[in-house]
């Protein structure tokens, strides 16, 4: 991934234990520092090439996402 290093960062230490401390007491997680989910983008038609792959189990075309957040909902690097 190209700008890997600009899109993801994992937290340092200091981060680390403010984040897993807040989750833990909110919720009893012990060391999880982030939630991820999964979403669909739709699109508004099928795309020209390999319009199969964009074709999903509801009948419409998208393309998948993972969203991956702090217990604030801020994504990695949004700080």
């Amino acid at each position: 991934m190209k700008h890997s290093d600009q899109v993801i960062k994992w937290p340092d230490k200091e981060e680390h234990q403010n984040i897993s401390g807040r989750i833990r007491k909110v919720h009893g997680f012990i060391n999880c520092i982030g939630v991820i989910d999964g979403t669909l983008f739709p699109l508004a038609f099928a795309p020209m090439v390999n319009g199969e792959d964009y074709y999903t189990r509801k009948g419409d075309y998208a393309i998948k996402g993972l969203v991956i957040c702090d217990d604030a909902a801020e994504l990695p690097g949004s700080k």
